[in-house]
This record gives C-alpha cells, sequence and structure tokens, in this order.
C-alpha cells in the first residue's frame, strides 16, 4: 500500500505500508517503530508534524532509487481502542516482520533487492532477532526466508536497548502525560516484555551473541541518546549509553541532544543528529546493491542451503564467548561466519579452522594506546618463528593491561587463525580455560573434559602441532605463589606468541621480555573522559580536562570512572572544573563508584564452573595486591602496611631513603619506635648498654634529663625552635617540658635512650617487595640511596582506606618524619635536590594536617606540636615561601603567647622570625615595630651581648637600612660589629653577616669605595673559612653586585655576576628568590654595558620565572616589571609597551599593596619618568610626579631618598619647560640641600642634582657664574669619587666645556678641557661611540669662535668619516637641527638659546643611564626583599 495525503490517515496501524511512490527502486529502506510506538507517530515531530521518513528523507535517496517503508505491530503497553494488550515475545514480532516482508518483496518481485532497517528501541531487537532466525535458516522449504538475512546491507539502531534498560523502574518513575505516545497515561506492560527487555535478559544475551555472528557483512550504527528525559521533574535516561551503544568490531557510534523519544524525530534539516543520520543513509544505500549482489554471488558459489542447527534462543553455555570457531570462506576480514560452529569433518587442507575464544568485557571506549599496540606487534615481528614468544605487560592495577591485550586480540584477528584467552589468576582457573579451548578445538562440549591433565596436554599438543600462527594470552598472573608451574602451561613448540597481563614483575623476566604499561598520556586521557563529546567542545575544554587527567595520574580505570561519575551528576562541560574543587573531599565516593548498569571492568572471568564476574573499581582492584602481603610471609604485613600509608601522606613524586633515616636516627627510647621503624632498623644495644650504665639516675630524673636536653623528640615540643643558627638554647621551664609528649607512642619515658641503626638494605627489600606487587610507581637504587613514588590514586587509596590506620594518625606522624628531616639536616649540607624535595613533602603534610586534623590540634594551634610547627616555618622561611611560613607562624605566636607568656624564649624566636617575614613581604614599617619589641625584650631578658640579641640587632638593622632609615645607622652598625668580633671573632658567620650589613648601607650613603673595600674582604674571609661554594659566599657577592654598578665596575660586576650566578643555581636552585634577584641585577650589568637587546631578553625570562614561582601579585615579580619596563623605555620603538607594562604594574601594585605602598610609589615615579621622555606627555608626567612627591613625603618623609628621587625628576620634566624654570630651579635647589644633608655632597645623586641644577641656571646668562660653579663642583667631587674615566666625570666634564665656551674670556680653557674630554672619551667609549662625535662637535664650535678654522675643517672632517648607526641616526633627525650647521653658526650669542635647548635634548637622548638613575637604577625604591633573611 502506497500512502497518499496526510500520512498519517494512510499509514496502517500494523503490517508494511509504503510512503513513497511506486517505481523503479535499487534499495529498500524499512522504519521500525519501538516499544509503545505507532509507525507515523514515533517518526513524526510533535511541534511541526513532519514526517521525515515522507517528507525530507526521499529527495535525499532520489539518485539512490530507495522505496521506503515503515512498518507497525502491536508493541502496546497501555490499551488502545479494542483494550488490548500484546503479549507476543520478540521472537514472535521477528517472525511476523520476516513474513510481511517476504510477502511485500514477492509481490514486487524484488526479493534480491538490498535492505536498510532504521529501528528505534525495541524495533531494534526484533529486526536483529528476525535476522538471526533468517540467517540460520535450514530445510528447503522456508529456505526463501533467509533471503532477508542476505540482502540486509545496513540497519540504523535508534536508542535500542541492547543490553536491556530497567524498565520497571522506568514504569515507577513516569508521570503520566495526556497524549503522550512513547510514554502514556497508563502504564501496564505485559511480563513477558518486562523479561525480555530487563537488565542481564538471557534472551537479550543470547540474542546479542548469536547477532555479533552476523555483524561482519552488515553495515551497523549505533545512535544513543545524550540528553536525559524529564521523568517527573528528575532527568533520566532511559537507554543508557552502554546498552544502546554494545562494543563490536567496525561500526560507527554517534549521539545527539535529544532524549529517548525525540531522537528519531527531524523537523528539518538543522535538527540535531539530521545530517548525521541522513548522510549515513544515503551513503548505505549507495554502496548496497554493488555489495549485496556479490554477497548473493558467494551464497550462490557455496551451491548448498545453510543447514546449521537452529538458532537456540535460550542456549547460555556461551555466555562471553564471542565465537568457537570461524569457516573464513565468503567471510570478511578474517570475522566469523554465521554458524559459529566447528566442523569437525571438514579437513584442513579443505577448510582452515579458526578460533576466537576471548572474553566480551572490552570496554567500548577504548582509546588511544597506540604506543603500546605497536611495541606488541613489533616485538613478536621481530622475535624468532622457531617457538612461541612470550611477553609480559606489567602495571600496576587499572592501568589497562588487560585492556591493551583485548584490543591487540581484536585488530590482530587477521594474524592469527587461533586466538585464546586464559584465566591466570590461580592454576584451576587456567585450567578452566584450557578446558574450553579443548572443547573448541575438539568439537566436544566442555563438560565431557573432567581429567585436567589431560585437557592442558590436549591443548598443548594441538598448539605444537598446528601449522597455522596463534596467540595465547595469560590474564591477570597476580599470584606467581598460587600458581608456581604456569610454564607447564606454555607450549615449547608452534607457531605462537604468548602474552602475560600481571601487577607483579619479581622474575617475570625469566618468562619472557617485560613490557611496562605507563599511564596515558594528556591527549589520550582527554579523549577517556570527554568521550561523546564533539572535537569542539573538546578543544574549548582541553586545560581543565587536561588537569584532571594529571590529577588521576593518568590511570584509565580512573579516569574512566571520573567520566561515569561526572555523567551520573549530570555536570555540564562548561562546569567541568567543578569536578576539580569537588575531587578532594569527594574522592572516597569518585574512585569507589561504579555505575548500576553495564561497567565492562571486572575480574575477567569467561564463564562455566568459574566464579561470577566481579565488577572492580580503582580502590578494590589496590585491595587485591595488598592482601598478597598477608598471603606471602615474606616480611610481617602490618608492619609493611603501616610503612605504605605513611608514605601516602608524602608527596608521591620523590621518595627517598634519608627522610626516614633521619627520622628513624633521632634520640628516643626504643618503645617509642614505630611499628616500621622496628621492621627497617635495630637498635644499637652497645650504645644502649652504654649509655644505660653511665646513667645511675632513676627513670624519672633520666626522663626529664632528656627532656631538658632535647625536649622536642619526635612530633612535639617548642623547645629550640630554629634550626641550625637560630637558636642554640636550652629550654628550662619545667611547666612547659610537662606539656611535652611523644605523639609517635603512648609509652612511657625509660631511663635510657636507644641509638638505632638504620637498615637500607632492609628498606630496599620492603620497597622491593611493593614495587613486585605494583603498590609502588617506581623504585631507583642503589640501597643506600633509594628513591621511590607513588601513583597519585594509589596514594588517596591509601590515605583513605583503613580506620586502623587513620588519617589523623598517619598525618601527625608525617609531621614527625619531615621535622626530624628539617631539624636533622643543616641547610648548608643539603642538596638542592634534597631541599627541594623535603619542601615538597612538607607541603604535603601541611596540606594533610589542615584536610585530616581537626582545628585544635593543627599544627601550632596544639602546643605540643609548636615544635615542628616552627621547624617547618622556618624551612619555608629558608626556602623563600615566606606565606606558607607566616601561616604557620602566626598560629605559633598566638599559642606560645597564650600558654608560655610573651617573654618566653621560644616566643621571642617567633617574633623574630615573624620580623623578618615581614622585611621578606616588604611590610617594613610592621616589621620594623615588631623587630624593636623583639630587641627590646632579648635586651632585658637575655642580655644586650647574648647571641640571640645580636641576631635580632642585625635583622632591625636589615629593615632600618631598607626604609633609608641612616640616622645613626652607621655609627650603630660599626659598633655592632666590633661587638662581633670580639665576641666571636672576624671569621664568625655572624661577623660576616654583620660586616656586610654595614658595607650596604655605606653604599646606599654613596660611600662606594668603602663598601667595596668592605665587602670584597667579607667575601675573602667567608671564601677562606667556609669554602668557595657555601650560601654566604653567594649572598657577599650578591651584595658586591650593585655596588660595582652603581661605580660603573659593570664589565668585573658582569664576571662577579654570572659566577655567583651559577653558584646560586647549584645550591639553591633557578627559581629561588636570592637566584631571580642575581639573573635581574646581571641582566642590569648587560643594559648598562649596552647589550640591551640580550638584557631586555634575560629580564623577561626572570619576569617570567617571577610569575610562575611567586605569582603574578608577588612585590618580587613587580619590581621585576618595573625593571623590564625601565629597560624599555630606553628604546624609542618599545615606549609604548614600557607604558603600558608600567600602567598595568601600578594597577596591580595599588590593589596588592595600597596606594601608598613605597612599591605603588616607586611604579607612579617610573611610570613619571617613561612619560616625561615623551613631550606630548610632559603634563601627565608632571601631574604624576606632583602626585609622588606628595606621597613620599608624606609616607617616607621629606629627606627620605626616594622622596628626593622624585622632587629631583620633578625639577628635570619642569625645566623643560620654559615657563617652569622658576619653579624648576627652586625645586632643585631644595633637592641639592636635602641631598647633601642625607647623602652627603659626595654621593652621586647629590652630584646628579648640582649637574641639573646646574643646567638649569646656565639657560640665563645672569646665572652663568652659579652654574660655572657648579659644574666645576661637581665634575672636580665625581673626579675624586669615582675617578677620571668614568663616564659620569666625562658628563661633567663636557658640560663645563660647553658652558665655558658660552663665554668669550674663557675660550681657551674650554678648548682644554673639550680637547682632554675628547681624548678621554675616545679611549674610554671609542671613537665611534655618540658622545665622543658630540663632543668633537663642541670642541669644533669653540675653535670656530676662535678662528681656528683649519683646526675646524679637520674636525668636520673626521666627523665626516665616522659612520655609526646612532650617527646617521642622529644626522636624519627631524625634531634636532644638524649638528654641523649649529657649530657653524657666526653668532654664537645670537642663537644660544637654541643651541642650549638642543645640547639639552641630545644629552638626553645620548647619555640617559649614565648621569642620574633618577631613582629608576636596577633595585627599585622599595628595595628586593630576596635576601633580606640573610641578615635576619
Amino acid at each position: 500500500m502506497e500512502t497518499t495525503g496526510d500520512p498519517s490517515e494512510s499509514i496502517k496501524r500494523f503490517g508494511l505500508t509504503q510512503i513513497t511512490p511506486a517505481g523503479p527502486a535499487l534499495v529498500d529502506v524499512i522504519f521500525i517503530h519501538g516499544l509503545d510506538g505507532h509507525p507515523y507517530r514515533t517518526w513524526a515531530s510533535e511541534a511541526t508534524k513532519t514526517f521525515w521518513p515522507a517528507q525530507l528523507l526521499p529527495p535525499i535517496l532520489e539518485e539512490e532509487k530507495a522505496r521506503i517503508l515503515v512498518y507497525g505491530y502491536n508493541a502496546d503497553v497501555t490499551p488502545v481502542a479494542d483494550g488490548v494488550l500484546s503479549k507476543e515475545k520478540i521472537h514472535n514480532h521477528a517472525q511476523n516482520l520476516l513474513a510481511e516482508l517476504w510477502a511485500n518483496r514477492k509481490q514486487q518481485q524484488a526479493t534480491d533487492r538490498p535492505i536498510i532497517f532504521i529501528a528505534h528501541s525495541l524495533g531494534g531487537l526484533i529486526v536483529k532477532r528476525a535476522l538471526v532466525h533468517s540467517s540460520g535458516i535450514r530445510g528447503n522449504k522456508i529456505a526463501h526466508l533467509r533471503s532477508i538475512y542476505v540482502s540486509t546491507h545496513a540497519i540504523l539502531f535508534f536508542g535500542t536497548p541492547h543490553k536491556g534498560f530497567d524498565i520497571e523502574s522506568w514504569i515507577s518513575r513516569w508521570k503520566p502525560k495526556p497524549g503522550s505516545v512513547e510514554f502514556p497515561n497508563h502504564i501496564d506492560v505485559p511480563p513477558q516484555i518486562i523479561h525480555s527487555l530487563g537488565i542481564k535478559s538471557e534472551t537479550l544475551e543470547n540474542l546479542d551473541r548469536q547477532f555479533i555472528q552476523l555483524c561482519y557483512k552488515i553495515s551497523i550504527y549505533f545512535f544513543y541518546e545524550a540528553k536525559p528525559t524529564n521523568i517527573r521533574g528528575s532527568w533520566h535516561y532511559v537507554v543508557e549509553e552502554e546498552s544502546a551503544a554494545p562494543i563490536i568490531q567496525d561500526v560507527e557510534y554517534a549521539s545527539f541532544q535529544q532524549d529517548h523519544t525525540h531522537m528519531c524525530r527531524f523537523e528539518n534539516e538543522s535538527s540535531p543528529g539530521y545530517s548525521i543520520v541522513t548522510e549515513a543513509i544515503q551513503r548505505y544505500a549507495a554502496e548496497a546493491p554493488k555489495k549485496i549482489q556479490a554477497d548473493r554471488r558467494s551464497e550462490r558459489a557455496e551451491g548448498k542451503v545453510r543447514i546449521d542447527a537452529p538458532v537456540r534462543e535460550f542456549r547460555g553455555d556461551d555466555i562471553g564467548l564471542v565465537d568457537k570457531a570461524d569457516n573464513t570462506l565468503g567471510s570478511r576480514g578474517g570475522v566469523p561466519s554465521p554458524s559459529g560452529l566447528l566442523d569437525s569433518e571438514t579437513s584442513p587442507s579443505s577448510r582452515q579452522k579458526r578460533y576466537y575464544i576471548v572474553p566480551r568485557e572490552r570496554v567500548k571506549h577504548f582509546v588511544g594506546r597506540d604506543a603500546q599496540l605497536r611495541q606488541i606487534s613489533s616485538y613478536f615481528a621481530t622475535r624468532s618463528a622457531n617457538r612461541p614468544q612470550v611477553l609480559v605487560l606489567h602495571a600496576l592495577g587499572g592501568q589497562g593491561k588487560s585492556q591493551i591485550a583485548i584490543e591487540y586480540c581484536q585488530i590482530s584477528r587477521e594474524q592469527y587463525a587461533g586466538i585464546f584467552w586464559v584465566n591466570a589468576s590461580s592454576e584451576d582457573m587456567a585450567v578452566q580455560s584450557y578446558a574450553r579451548i579443548a572443547a573448541a578445538v575438539s568439537g566436544s562440549s566442555s563438560s565431557e573434559i573432567r581429567d585436567g591433565q589431560a585437557v592442558v596436554k590436549t591443548v598443548m599438543d594441538y598448539l605444537s602441532n598446528w601449522d597455522q600462527a596463534w596467540l595465547l594470552v595469560f590474564d591477570n598472573y597476580d599470584k606467581p605463589e598460587e600458581f608456581p608451574h604456569v610454564q607447564k602451561f606454555l607450549p615449547e613448540f608452534g607457531h605462537g606468541h604468548i602474552i602475560f597481563t600481571s601487577r607483579r614483575n619479581e622474575e617475570l623476566d625469566r618468562l619472557g621480555s617485560l613490557l611496562e604499561i605507563p599511564a596515558m598520556n594528556a591527549h589520550e586521557g582527554i579523549s577517556l573522559l570527554l568521550r561523546g563529546h564533539s572535537d569542539q567542545d573538546i578543544e574549548q575544554h582541553l586545560m581543565t580536562a587536561s588537569k584532571i587527567v594529571d590529577r588521576l595520574g593518568g590511570l584509565p580505570l580512573a579516569i574512566d570512572q571520573a567520566a561515569a561519575y561526572i555523567r551520573s551528576q549530570r555536570l555540564p562541560l562548561h562546569l567541568l572544573g567543578n569536578f576539580l574543587t569537588t575531587y578532594d573531599p569527594k574522592r572516597r565516593e569518585v574512585l569507589s563508584h561504579i555505575p548500576p548498569r553495564f561497567w565492562e571492568y571486572g575480574t575477567m572471568q569467561i564463564h562455566g564452573k568459574e566464579e561470577r564476574k566481579k565488577a572492580l573499581n580503582a580502590f578494590t582492584t589496590w585491595e587485591l595486591s595488598l592482601e598478597q602481603l598477608k598471603t606471602d610471609g615474606s616480611f610481617p604485613s602490618d608492619e609493611m602496611t603501616h610503612f605504605l600509608t605513611l608514605a601516602a601522606f608524602f608527596n608521591p613524586v620523590r621518595i627517598e631513603e634519608w627522610l626516614f633515616r633521619y627520622y628513624s636516627e633521632r634520640d628516643h627510647c626504643i618503645e617509642d619506635c614505630a611499628a616500621w621503624e622496628q621492621l627497617l632498623s635495630a637498635p644499637d644495644k652497645e650504645s644502649a648498654d652504654e649509655s644505660d650504665e653511665g646513667s645511675g639516675q632513676d627513670s624519672d630524673h633520666s626522663s626529664y634529663q632528656r627532656s631538658a636536653d632535647d625536649p622536642d623528640q619526635g612530633n612535639n615540643g617548642t623547645a629550640s625552635l630554629a634550626s641550625n643558627d637560630k637558636i642554640d638554647d636550652e629550654i628550662n621551664d619545667d611547666h612547659y617540658n610537662s606539656r611535652l609528649s611523644d605523639l609517635a607512642s603512648d609509652a612511657n619515658p625509660r631511663d635510657w635512650i636507644c641509638e638505632r641503626r638504620w637498615n637500607s638494605v632492609q628498606f630496599w627489600d620492603v620497597l622491593s617487595k611493593f614495587k613486585d606487587l605494583s603498590l609502588i610507581q617506581s623504585l631507583e637504587g642503589p640501597p643506600e640511596k633509594a628513591i621511590f613514588s607513588l601513583h597519585p590514586l594509589i596514594r588517596d587509596w591509601l590515605q583513605l582506606r583503613d580506620e586502623e590506620y587513620s588519617p589523623q594518625r598517619m598525618t601527625a606522624e608525617s609531621v614527625a618524619v619531615v621535622a626530624a628531616s628539617a631539624k636533622s639536616s643543616d641547610y648548608e649540607d643539603m642538596s638542592l635536590e634534597q631541599r627541594t624535595s623535603l619542601l615538597a613533602h612538607i607541603d604535603a603534610v601541611v596540606l594533610s594536617d589542615n584536610h585530616f586534623t581537626k582545628e585544635q590540634h593543627q599544627l601550632g594551634h596544639d602546643i605540643q606540636n609548636c615544635g615542628n610547627a616552627y621547624r617547618l616555618a622556618a624551612f619555608y622561611d629558608d626556602q623563600g615561601h615566606y606565606k606558607a611560613a607566616e601561616k604557620l607562624l602566626s598560629r605559633i605566636s598566638a599559642t606560645q603567647t597564650k600558654l608560655l607568656g610573651k617573654e618566653h624564649k621560644d616566643t621571642l624566636e617567633t617574633m623574630h622570625l615573624c620580623g623578618a617575614l615581614l622585611h621578606s613581604q616588604g611590610i617594613l614599617d610592621e616589621s620594623e615595630k615588631v623587630k624593636r619589641q623583639t630587641v627590646q625584650l632579648k635586651k632585658r631578658i637575655l642580655g644586650e651581648e647574648h647571641e640571640s640579641t645580636l641576631r635580632s640587632l642585625i635583622s632591625l638593622a636589615a629593615t632600618l637600612q631598607q626604609q633609608y632609615k641612616f640616622d645613626g645607622a652607621e655609627s650603630r652598625e660599626r659598633q655592632l660589629l666590633q661587638i662581633h668580633e670580639n665576641k666571636f671573632g672576624k671569621e664568625h658567620l655572624s661577623t660576616i653577616k654583620c660586616s656586610t650589613m654595614l658595607a650596604s648601607t655605606l653604599r646606599l650613603q654613596g660611600k662606594l669605595a668603602e663598601a667595596e673595600k668592605m665587602q670584597r674582604e667579607a667575601l675573602h674571609v667567608g671564601e677562606t673559612v667556609l669554602g668557595r661554594h657555601h650560601r654566604i659566599r653567594v649572598e657577599v657577592m650578591h651584595k658586591l653586585l650593585p655596588t660595582l654598578q652603581e661605580q660603573r665596575k659593570n664589565e668585573e660586576a658582569e664576571k662577579i655576576g654570572r659566577e655567583v650566578l651559577h653558584l646560586s643555581e647549584s645550591i639553591h636552585g633557578k627559581k629561588y628568590p636570592t637566584t631571580l634577584s642575581i639573573k635581574s641585577l646581571l641582566a642590569v650589568t648587560l643594559f648598562l654595558r649596552g647589550r640591551n637587546e640580550e638584557a631586555v631578553k634575560s629580564c623577561r625570562k626572570v619576569l617570567e620565572l617571577h610569575e610562575k614561582v611567586r605569582g603574578k601579585n608577588h612585590p618580587n615579580t613587580l619590581d621585576c616589571r618595573d625593571r623590564l619596563a625601565w629597560m624599555l623605555s630606553h628604546d624609542e620603538s618599545s615606549y609604548d609597551e614600557a607604558e603600558q607594562l608600567c600602567r598595568q604594574t601600578l594597577v596591580l601594585r595599588k590593589d596588592v599593596l595600597g596606594s601608598e605602598h613605597p612599591g605603588t610609589l616607586y611604579s607612579m615615579h617610573l611610570l613619571g619618568w617613561i612619560l616625561s621622555r615623551q613631550e606630548s606627555s610632559y603634563e601627565e608626567a608632571e601631574q604624576l610626579l606632583r602626585e609622588t612627591c606628595q606621597l613620599r613625603n608624606k609616607v617616607l618623609g621629606s629627606e627620605h631618598v626616594n622622596t628626593l628621587y622624585s622632587m629631583n625628576l620633578l625639577g628635570e620634566i619642569l625645566s623643560r619647560q620654559e615657563s617652569s624654570y622658576e619653579e624648576a630651579e627652586q625645586l632643585l635647589r631644595e633637592t641639592c640641600q636635602l641631598r647633601k644633608k642625607v647623602l652627603g655632597i659626595e654621593h652621586p645623586d647629590t652630584l646628579s642634582s648640582m649637574r641639573l641644577l646646574g643646567d638649569i641656571l646656565s639657560q640665563h646668562e645672569s646665572s652663568y657664574d652659579e652654574a660655572e660653579q657648579l659644574f666645576r663642583e661637581t665634575y672636580q667631587l665625581r673626579k675624586r669619587v669615582v675617578g677620571s674615566e668614568h663616564l659620569s666625570t666625562l658628563y661633567s666634564m663636557s658640560l663645563l666645556g660647553w658652558l665655558l665656551s658660552q663665554q668669550e674670556s674663557s675660550y681657551d680653557e674650554a678648548e682644554q678641557i673639550l680637547h682632554e674630554t675628547y681624548q678621554l672619551r675616545k679611549k674610554v667609549q671609542g671613537s665611534e661611540h655618540p658622545n665622543t662625535i658630540e663632543t668633537m662637535r663642541d670642541l669644533a664650535q669653540v675653535l670656530r669662535q676662535q678662528g681656528k678654522c683649519d683646526d675646524v675643517e679637520e674636525i668636520s672632517q673626521q666627523i665626516s668619516e665616522v659612520k655609526t648607526e646612532t650617527n646617521t641616526a642622529l644626522d636624519n633627525s627631524p625634531n634636532l637641527e644638524s649638528p654641523v650647521e649649529v657649530a657653524s653658526l657666526p653668532d654664537q650669542r645670537e642663537n644660544s638659546r637654541k643651541k642650549k635647548r638642543w645640547l639639552f635634548n641630545i644629552r638626553k637622548h645620548l647619555k640617559k643611564g649614565y648621569d642620574d638613575t633618577h631613582g629608576l637604577n636596577p633595585q627599585p625604591g622599595t628595595g628586593s626583599t630576596a635576601s633580606s633573611k640573610f641578615f635576619s
């Protein structure tokens, strides 16, 4: 019947209806609805009534000449008009479909026409059942029905429950909706349907097993719903993805944003999924005629109708078996033929036997692993074929060993005539697997084979003598002790390959080569996590997904669990980042999550008498490994479990032997040993006996004595808070000592101390056992330097797995271990690698403490753990992690003040470190306040010359120096140095620090020569006493660099800078604050030496490290940003970048530090300077610098050096504007006076102000005399302070010579000075340097004024011969008059004003950076905090 008019009226409720006009056709396209569906309403949209099979599809298939039909059957689950429910089973519907199709096609004389089925929901099961029946037809009387199977080319399944669905739960959740088709007003599902469609339905399992044998010839496309259905206000997937799209080789999968009901309805070409579906139908229709024609020829060539045994619908003995044997005649690519049975009567010569006995537990979404699959193929391809080759796939549980093996089986089916899977979890399981293989190859039933030895012999003989290639896979060989004779199961001969999968690696290399299976790489992990999403969506959320994969350690099982968990939580992609936020508090839930249905991960049992398959998650798979410790017996399992659990609380990447050794070798009673300590070390009996004999005291007294000497044993106490040189004092506070206890043990104190001997060999053996069980990820030797790592998820599992080793208990023990390492280790003797590792472990235990420990017992909150907390804080401080140190110290300080009092020595030491931390973070005022208070208390309690008091005095001096508070500073520091020399000697570490402090103060006051001398002496003493590679030498060299820079000894500064940078990197690492500071100073040195490009590149790298290590908002990072802006501003092409960078930094400083912080004011000052270099920005620069001057005057004071810098720069800007000369002159006179008072007349900054004032005065002839006096004084002072060849001295000479050349009475002296300047510049800077050329022009001018034309011509000739890029640029500058033209003017007085302005600009263009630092030089006005702890 063909439809006309409204399709809804012409389509039959039951049977076939043709919906395309009659005419010649090449292919039949048949639509079949689902449960409670309708041949029209199932495919028609509700909104527009578009019936796409009739209205949208025919034009697409016009060239393919398709006949389109719909099929209806009684699948009602609610009463219809006649009130009759469907009582038929799936196979009844399938038989009816076959009969209808045959009759219709017979009438059309088209029984050979190709068929494409399009089926929704239950309709897909009916199609499958019909094809299984059709393919197994026997008997000539019904042979015609086989043509339906032979003619079928493709099937498109829409939401078909191949593995069933929770129909009862679905019915109970459904809310009646009037007029609903798929979900009706009243639900009354017959028990036959429930039985057939339910989860784990035996009917569906059998149907699935039988249908999969037909897939080799049929093109299949699985579509599954990507949008849940709203049922009673909650969202549910009717058919889960795992059921709608089962794993089958060479099929297509897709989903689109529609729910179960609407996924097969399309309103127009823009509907979700429309283009995917119609493309597939058109493609299948185009290729079907030729393909089916070829299949028919093959069918006729066989010359017989299949006479296979009828398909037994409910046979269940082959669940899990993909196929037993495969007749390859007429099959595609070595895929099994439909029969699936072994014809034992067919000889090998006429028929090749193929076997594929592999479990069905192949994950649907297998992704990646190409590298491992290639390695397996390559291994077998390059090995000799004389005897079977063995490859062992080794990895921890959940890494995907079995899935890789299954995938290799899948892709290698054409390579092997037989592929056999063996459950190697025990010998009994292996025998059962061999029984199935024996049954397959012999043609008998596995139940008939009862003799295990005979089974093994049968398989061994068959494989050894078989002339075809075969593959054996021994899966889950994880318990060699329970299967010791596995080699008896391995054929010695034959053309075979053997694969083992195991999480054990001990001696498995004797079986064959080991292939370590790594974690998934980022690309593979992301593909698995975001499966089913479009490439565009994945690309958009790549970064977040990568972080999730990284957090899960690339473990496939965990990633798949996470994907299932995310799906179960209905978490949309744009909120994917929420998973990371909630993972840590919910990691037990996530890693234990198993979807209620269709979870492919299990114990890989095949079937038979073996135990039923058990679902596995990331946690349960590792429990299996840990349980083997109990059965092994080589080590005490409880002690090993304790140790492994403890290790999980450290950073999992690199856990070293010394971490536990330091803790185990501490002085403590043997009763205080943890169980794992007794396993890994033994008591030194001689030391114990000697200690006991020498004591002579009762137990209570000895206990007290031990606490008094070192009251902070194990986990507790606050005595000797500072390690190394911080505090060496004992605690005698009985009340305080009475609070101390050892959290690692509840034992009573003993009257002797037991030293223990660490056993590195035993430690290595224990780790080797863990490695053998794949409980640790890696192990490196030798034993005395063992290093191991944990997979991050095994770490999570260990932290959460057992209440016996509670997280709180293990956290406290892990804190004690790292604190013992921090205390026992001399930072000077620790390698960079060790310090970096210890820092990572401290981070880990502090994080665990915050996560697992109650707040009142967290580090620093409890007096018993203040000692450990202080050690961790001190180590954080030493490593430059100031915020972490500050957080711990604030806790400790509050606890100690409350319980011990403010004047207790421990409280004072905490105050000392708090002050140092404030300094390091640039909070100088608060730091000064805390340090002054600490010094006052220490003087009163400990005495003025106590070592602890002196250390605090040095620390206070460092803060005052950083604030440029020099009032009396030099005399105080000289006195402090004298005390140190008298008390400790010149070679003591504290004396060296004090000497370096004084030298820095001298440098900041402009006494550069004396500062350099002191620094070199300190460097010599430090090198002699401590060696060239000591960190103190690094600090002294670090301080020497700016001293050399300010004297323009840049060549030596670069040499020393490179040396100290190498030392700092080797001692501290490339990311340590001191290292970064040295890199910055070196970059400045390169810049001052004219290597601008190299300097800027280096500064950019330093900034990148700062941002990565310290963060974009850290003061040191902001300092580095300003330093880069300063460099960029010297290049006109980089002005814009410099200005933008500086503006951004200023905004950040205001947000982070506040508008009045010294660092913020520095950025304002720098921005003003950058703007002042562009004439168009003078007005903004002036306004900004006026504001900076006011704020610096308010915050720092009128005499602070940074305030004077801003005044000086403002005066310079004003001097460029004729209308502001008077204000500029007044401001610069004030600046000169203040700088002379604060810094002294010889300080470079004072001389700079004097020179600038002279510039202004030289603009007026009436002020020539005063200007000349200033220029002369500046020149003489610079010549005395920095030498006659220093660039700033040469600059002063040039200015003096030029000014004299403006006065006719001084021509001779001007000529003399300019000639001398020219000779010195030529020597220092070279004859082609722009400054040298400028001096030549000045000299030519004064000669011209004297009428010495020959000399002028000679100099002019020399100038014209000099070819430099700088000179060319100047000569071509549109903003300046030609220097040669200016030099030849007849009346110099007439043009003096013009020439002065030109000279002023040209000097700014050429000499920037040589005369005045403008408060911008190398180290910003707030000062670098990188090495402040050096004095603390």
